[in-house]
Formats: structure tokens, C-alpha cells, sequence
């Protein structure tokens, strides 16, 4: 006898489920600043909380790293740990006091089959404050330090029998009966490649468009080069150590800018998507940058920018999408709560 296949969390019904179209949920992003004091990072978030709060936000997502920042030497010690668990707590707590749910950028250590090991995560909670799941952060570079996600390479096209094993999906509660889908990639996922040359982005992006039920809803929090930054990557020895001219070096920003900008609008069109993009605001010193975000901040559907805010300084902004929602009578907990296919062994935040 043929053994029983397992179903993908997103195809095993509620009690009375019935799947609707036309359902929005509205997310907020904050382009706010990214800094090594954890201290500095609960403010910005927070003052981001309030914002998506007045707008009557469901969500609200931050930058890459957003709470912990974004440095070489992070998650070192024991106090660095234990000071990043408080903060994680004390913005969930201010988001539940909020009736805002979270989809938190961070460096974290995680506990999993294998011991602690460090993650570029977004950390996803309900507007209860409830731990959803976390997607870990797929084409790492140098400068990050911390362990890669796995890309699963799998055959998309599966029949409702079948556990899921591609993309990460992300399943996430609009209110007591309604829960919807989205996937995320975090900075380099959109725009990196394989140690073959291979685009992540493309590939995930097909798999979450051709599975049964397809996508249209990506987060991409992101935190890249800009400025002086990016001259100083091509200065870098490996890269030839050249030195350019003034206008040679505002050729290579503008076009690493152009670049970033056309290339999710591209994606977005050719996959009939809808990535909402969220940058940050400072450099890799944490200061606000006197130059563009590397990447728009914003909402880019079908290749329009439908929401877009100024690449300089500190902006928040607000979209609703519609989302392929699945509505329950009986309300329950979300089904990627109860069987977690993306971190069986999340550490959740620090009780009360």
C-alpha cells in the first residue's frame, strides 16, 4: 500500500473553511534607521509601531536587521544575546498593545537540530504577539556572518497530496477567522545568485507562482550599499583596488540604483507580483544617509511603483493588498503554528 502523503500546513482545512477572494490586509513599512545599539533600534520600531497603529495597519515590516542591526561581530557574548531576547519582547509587547502584528527584520541566534546558530531572519508575530514563524535569509554575503537558508529546489507543480517543500510560505492571521499567504526575501535573495550562477529570486518566485495556490504577495526587507559604500566595494582589492573619478563614481552609484529599482519592477511584472520593499534610511554606521536607499522603499505591483516614498531619510508608508484569504467560523490557531514547516525549534520571546 502506498504510504500516506503529508499535506503542506496551508492545504490541511479549518473546520469550515472557505476560501474568498477579495480580502485585503493592510501592511505598513517603515524605511527608519539601522544602528549597533539594540537600544537605539527598540525606539525607531517603536515610533514605526505607532505609525501603523494610526493607519490602522495589520502588519507592519521593518529593514533587514532592523532590531538588532547589522554588524560582523553580532551575537558574540551571552549579555549580547539575552539584551537582543529583551528587546525582541519589549517591541512585541508594544506591538500587541497596538493590535499590530510584526514582521520583524533581525540577526538572531537560533536553536535548532544542530545547536545555536546565527540567522538573518524576519521573525513573524500575530497582532496578539503570538510567534508565527521566521524565514531565514537564503543568499548570504561576507559582510553577514551568520548561516544561510537552504533554497529547496523542488518541482512546484504538485497535487494537494503532497507536502510542500519549495519556497518558504509564510501563513499569517488578519484577525480571529481570517488567515492569508506571503513569502518573503530578504536584501541579496532578490537580487544574489548561487555559487552555479543561479538567481534565488527567480527560481523561488516561479515556484511560489506555479504551486497550487499561486502567490502574488512578496515582503522584501533589505539593507544595502549606498553612497561612498558602493565605491569603496569596487575599490576593494579583489575588485582590482581601481580609483575612479568624481563622475565615474556617481556613474557606478546611479547604475547600481537603476539596476536595483529595474530589477524588482521586472520581477514584479514577469510574475504578476507584488513586492512590498522596505530599505533603511542609515549606512552601515547606523547614520542617516546623505545618499538614496539602495533599494525604493515602497510597493512595486505588476512593475508599477503603486506606493513609493522619498529614498532619503526617515519615511513610513502604507498599502492594502488583496490577498486569497481562507475564513473560518471557528477561528483556531494558525496551522503554521501547529506544525512549523520553516523552524521546528524557534526560541520564542521572553514571557512576562
Amino acid at each position: 500500500m502506498e504510504p500516506k502523503k503529508r499535506l503542506h500546513p496551508s492545504q490541511i482545512p479549518f473546520e469550515r473553511t472557505d476560501r474568498r477572494y477579495g480580502s485585503t490586509v493592510r501592511f505598513a513599512g517603515a524605511q527608519i534607521p539601522v544602528t549597533k545599539q539594540v537600544s537605539r533600534n527598540i525606539i525607531e520600531i517603536k515610533e514605526a509601531i505607532d505609525y501603523a497603529a494610526e493607519v490602522e495597519a495589520d502588519y507592519l515590516v521593518t529593514p533587514e536587521a532592523a532590531l538588532s542591526g547589522y554588524y560582523e561581530d553580532f551575537m558574540n557574548t551571552q549579555e549580547q544575546y539575552q539584551e537582543l531576547l529583551a528587546a525582541e519582547h519589549e517591541v512585541v509587547t508594544y506591538a500587541r498593545s497596538k493590535s499590530v502584528g510584526l514582521c520583524l527584520g533581525t540577526l538572531f541566534m537560533n536553536t535548532e537540530e544542530h545547536g545555536q546558530l546565527k540567522r538573518n531572519q524576519i521573525r513573524f508575530f500575530d497582532k496578539e504577539g503570538n510567534f508565527i514563524s521566521a524565514y531565514n535569509k537564503i543568499q548570504t554575503i561576507s559582510q553577514d556572518n551568520v548561516v544561510p537558508g537552504v533554497f529547496c529546489n523542488v518541482n512546484t507543480k504538485q497535487t494537494e497530496n503532497h507536502l510542500w517543500t519549495g519556497h518558504p510560505i509564510v501563513e499569517l492571521k488578519k484577525d480571529q477567522f481570517t488567515t492569508f499567504e506571503t513569502s518573503a526575501l530578504i536584501c541579496n535573495d532578490m537580487y544574489g545568485e548561487d555559487s552555479e550562477g543561479q538567481a534565488i529570486a527567480r527560481r523561488a518566485l516561479y515556484q511560489l507562482r506555479s504551486c497550487e495556490d499561486p502567490l502574488t504577495f512578496i515582503i522584501h526587507p533589505t539593507f544595502g550599499l549606498r553612497g561612498t559604500e558602493v565605491i569603496e566595494g569596487h575599490q576593494h582589492p579583489k575588485h582590482g583596488g581601481a580609483v575612479y573619478l568624481e563622475e565615474e563614481m556617481t556613474s557606478i552609484r546611479t547604475t547600481m540604483e537603476d539596476w536595483t529599482r529595474t530589477h524588482l519592477e521586472m520581477l514584479s511584472y514577469q510574475m504578476n507580483m507584488s513586492f512590498l520593499v522596505v530599505d533603511t534610511c542609515s549606512d552601515f554606521s547606523g547614520e542617516i544617509s546623505k545618499f538614496k536607499t539602495s533599494s525604493p522603499s515602497g510597493v512595486v505591483s505588476k512593475g508599477i511603483w503603486v506606493t513609493k516614498v522619498d529614498p532619503y531619510g526617515k519615511q513610513y508608508f502604507h498599502h492594502d493588498f488583496a490577498v486569497h484569504a481562507k475564513i473560518t467560523s471557528t477561528g483556531g490557531e494558525s496551522m503554521l503554528s501547529r506544525i512549523t514547516a520553516l523552524e521546528k525549534t524557534n526560541p520564542t520571546p521572553v514571557e512576562e
